[in-house]
């Protein structure tokens, strides 16, 4: 009788920490292009389990990857490898509760082509029974050097517009200086 009750309590306290997910926004980034790239690796609030840290590393290889550890989070203390993220434009937040949910994030502004590659979020927790849980997921960010003819093109644009701009601007004054002559 209170072996399906078990396995089902078993079942439900292994498979509660597979909730959590990592994204990128971005999936691609296009160097001089994308304005940001956030890393979100994200748990929400859990009854049956509590989260002790956050951990967000990153490989560059996919074959074999070698992951550093970029940045981790435990209770309300966020710590990282100043030698991996020695950037100005890199942003980092994240907390460990249990009651509103464990986060960790990784912001770049205007990201460089540094960013390409492998992301593992690593959640390390305890689950009713006092047992020690790992569990991990991965994210993929590609790199994109944008094609020179898109710029090009863009550029183009924009200087027809500055040019349709300043004849109306002209225009504009001629109409101006024409009213103010008739009411004289």
């Amino acid at each position: 009788m209170f072996g399906p009750i078990l396995c089902l309590i078993c079942l439900l306290i292994k498979n509660s920490h597979q909730s959590f997910r990592v994204t990128a926004d971005p999936l691609k980034v296009e160097i001089g292009v994308s304005p940001k790239l956030d890393i979100l690796c994200n748990y929400p609030p859990a009854a049956n389990s509590t989260i002790i840290s956050i951990i967000v590393s990153h490989a560059t290889g996919n074959q074999n990857p070698h992951f550093n550890e970029l940045m981790s989070v435990t209770g309300p203390n966020v710590t990282h490898d100043l030698a991996s993220l020695s950037q100005d434009n890199v942003t980092l937040y994240g907390a460990v509760n249990a009651h509103n949910g464990s986060y960790a994030q990784i912001s770049w502004k205007n990201p460089t082509e540094k960013v390409l590659g492998l992301y593992k979020c690593d959640i390390l927790g305890i689950d009713l029974l006092g047992h020690l849980f790992e569990s991990y997921a991965f994210v993929l960010v590609s790199v994109e050097t944008p094609n020179m003819d898109i710029f090009a093109d863009s550029v183009r644009e924009l200087l027809e517009s500055v040019d349709k701009m300043q004849k109306f601007y002209h225009y504009m004054g001629d109409m101006l200086n024409d009213a103010a002559v008739s009411l004289r």
